[in-house]
């Protein structure tokens, strides 16, 4: 939510009033205030200069390559065949 710099600015001359009405103990927690409202200020001056609205950046997705089988279930097994094995069997050493 922003807060307007004339609403900020209308709020410390409030707070400036009430401190000079009122003792010097409730004078310093108006001050006080004031003096937030002034950083408040001075923090939102300094960041809208600074602030820069990032950029939204499109990603393109690639089109993922059609999935072909590459074998068909027949039913038969199917075995691969290697120099130092010595059966069709796991428990074949």
């Amino acid at each position: 939510m922003q807060i307007s710099s004339d609403k900020i600015l209308n709020k410390m001359a409030s707070e400036i009033a009430k401190a000079k009405g009122s003792e010097s103990h409730k004078a310093k927690e108006h001050l006080l205030v004031v003096r937030a409202l002034c950083d408040l200020l001075l923090e939102e001056q300094t960041e809208a200069s600074v602030y820069v609205e990032p950029k939204l950046q499109a990603h393109v997705i690639a089109p993922q390559m059609p999935v072909q089988p590459i074998a068909s279930f027949s039913g038969e097994p199917v075995y691969v065949k290697e120099d130092d094995a010595n059966g069709n069997s796991l428990l074949d050493f």
